[in-house]
């Protein structure tokens, strides 16, 4: 049901429905023993695909497309976002409407800078480039909020685009300061030239004697990167080319797997199964860093860095293909390939070398369109997902999430089952970590059908539904909150502790979460230990602690506390 929350705040005595829809559940699902717990659905006025937390007030930011509940690539004057903003103290969600920007932002890229700050390019407007600012959008009043919202623009007035138009590409802060881009799918650039490929390009802010701006990589080809092309069934290519009667899909390049590493460098771990190294430095550079294991492409499966120290990401599922059925609404046609179990885990170190993937024990479904989250604990928790591919078709979707316990070194982990949920969460849906350390997941759909689905919910892991008490973080030293990499930073607690988790702020859509990023530390005891004093130090390579919002977590043998947010920065201060 999608309310007028409007309405209630104003203090009216009825209540208006914009659109009600009723679900039935086909079957009761099975109880999962440890498998935490689901709570009521948030009501959105929106089909929420992109969603990301304002790390200064802890509001959640969700964006659907140009309408509530569908797109139409508006263009001219008439471009648009429609937001909804909820305040997790409130529980308030209140929609309003980004036009200022003159940017569609659906199937954008997605990444926080250290400021906080959210950098949101291409997509439905392809050139198009948006910022928002946490601090202007701190306050609550949607009207106010909107100021949030900006393009930047050049030195001449003018606003600034990407070099080449693009929806759908993988994007990365870096720790420089930069923002790098590539890949994608359609959009011209700046020259009305459509480009199969979308090579690299780069985001320089700028400063006093630098004008900034997008700026191409030269020597950073996307063709690198591309999984294979996909032939429909009954295809037998000859010299390479298909029969006039086949259709070949080519040129994927969709949603980039990118993590940003030492010397401002870029690994590229999929969703190709050929893995590349980045160069972001003058014109740039990519090299191979090998192939995945024995997977295949796995086009929206889920990459996730949850030991940032050590380098380690684990990637599962995805498929060789966007669509599974050659046509939608005729099935009989044929059809291409189901989603993968497959997972696999990586270690990076040095720039440049040959990077191995190790298959590790598969999930127990198939999943495409899945999302993933770093719990405190270092466990991956993948919800969501279908095991046929298909945008706008809920069929084969997966209700029961798993969570992926690491083994100490990498030496391979194990899957567990998670409390099933009852809404579909496949094309378009998200997953984002909360900062009491449960776990928001929304969206899918917004195909203007039954297919959408306005709502999300919050998913309790055990460690918040199985009675124990959990560590506090009472004060942090100084009561600092913004710290320079290498720095240390001394905490009391409210119990003894015995690990430490710093996971970044990040972004979601389109089941991408570059950014998203975890820190294991080990704290220190400082003095007697009777007053419950810690110090741990924050990494010093800003390739491993990309500069940047952090929630700061303590655990009590694998009890997370609530987090408290701190700051990171290159030198510890504030921008000018």
């Amino acid at each position: 049901m999608v309310l007028d929350i409007t309405s209630r705040q104003l203090g009216a005595k009825f209540t208006l429905i914009k659109d009600l829809r009723i679900w039935r559940v086909k079957s009761k699902q099975a109880v999962v023993k440890d498998g935490g717990q689901w709570g009521l659905t948030l009501d959105f006025p929106l089909v929420p695909v992109t969603a990301f937390l304002n790390p200064r007030t802890d509001h959640l930011i969700t964006l659907a497309a140009d309408n509530a509940d569908g797109f139409e690539m508006s263009g001219g004057t008439n471009r648009r976002t429609v937001m909804a903003t909820w305040n997790p103290k409130s529980n308030a969600i209140v929609e309003t409407t980004i036009s200022e920007t003159q940017h569609t932002i659906f199937c954008p890229g997605t990444s926080y800078d250290a400021d906080g700050k959210v950098l949101l390019t291409g997509g439905s407007t392809s050139l198009a480039f948006t910022i928002y600012d946490p601090v202007v959008g701190s306050d609550a009043d949607p009207g106010k909020a909107k100021l949030a919202w900006t393009r930047p623009k050049d030195k001449n007035g003018a606003p600034r685009k990407l070099q080449t138009g693009r929806g759908y590409q993988g994007q990365t802060y870096l720790p420089n300061g930069k923002t790098f881009v590539i890949g994608g799918a359609w959009g011209f650039n700046r020259w009305g030239e459509l480009n199969k490929s979308r090579d690299g390009e780069i985001y320089n802010p700028g400063s006093d004697n630098n004008p900034g701006g997008w700026e191409r990589l030269k020597d950073v080809h996307a063709d690198a990167i591309r999984m294979d092309a996909v032939y429909d069934p009954g295809c037998k290519p000859e010299k390479n080319k298909p029969p006039p009667t086949c259709s070949k899909i080519d040129w994927q390049q969709h949603h980039p797997w990118l993590f940003a590493w030492t010397n401002n460098s870029v690994f590229h771990a999929g969703p190709s199964k050929r893995m590349n190294w980045i160069s972001t430095e003058g014109d740039g550079s990519i090299q191979s860093a090998g192939v995945r294991g024995e997977d295949s492409d796995a086009v929206c499966g889920i990459a996730v860095m949850y030991d940032a120290v050590e380098g380690r990401i684990l990637t599962a599922g995805g498929a060789p293909n966007y669509h599974y059925w050659i046509t939608k609404e005729d099935r009989g046609l044929g059809s291409r390939l189901e989603s993968s179990r497959n997972a696999f885990e990586m270690q990076l170190a040095n720039v440049g070398a040959q990077v191995t993937a190790k298959q590790v024990s598969p999930m127990s479904r198939q999943r495409i369109f899945a999302n993933a989250v770093i719990l405190p604990t270092g466990d991956v928790f993948v919800v969501g997902g279908q095991v046929r591919g298909e945008p706008f078709l809920d069929e084969t979707w997966v209700s029961v999430p798993e969570i992926y316990t690491p083994a100490p070194g990498g030496k391979g982990g194990t899957w567990s089952l998670a409390a099933p949920h009852s809404s579909p969460r496949v094309y378009h849906s998200w997953a984002l970590l909360l900062l009491d350390g449960s776990v928001l997941v929304g969206g899918s759909g917004l195909g203007g059908d039954t297919t959408d689905h306005y709502d999300a919910q919050i998913y309790k892991p055990q460690y918040l539904v199985g009675g124990a008490k959990r560590p506090k973080i009472v004060s942090i030293a100084d009561n600092k909150v913004l710290y320079k990499v290498g720095d240390k930073v001394t905490i009391t607690t409210d119990m003894a502790i015995d690990a430490v988790s710093l996971i970044r702020y990040s972004a979601a859509t389109h089941a991408l979460n570059n950014d998203l990023r975890r820190i294991p530390l080990k704290p220190t005891v400082v003095g007697g230990g009777s007053a419950n004093t810690y110090s741990f130090v924050i990494p010093g390579e800003s390739g491993v602690t990309l500069p940047g919002y952090w929630m700061l977590f303590v655990l009590n043998n694998k009890i997370p506390s609530e987090a408290r947010t701190v700051r990171i920065t290159l030198d510890g201060k504030e921008k000018a």
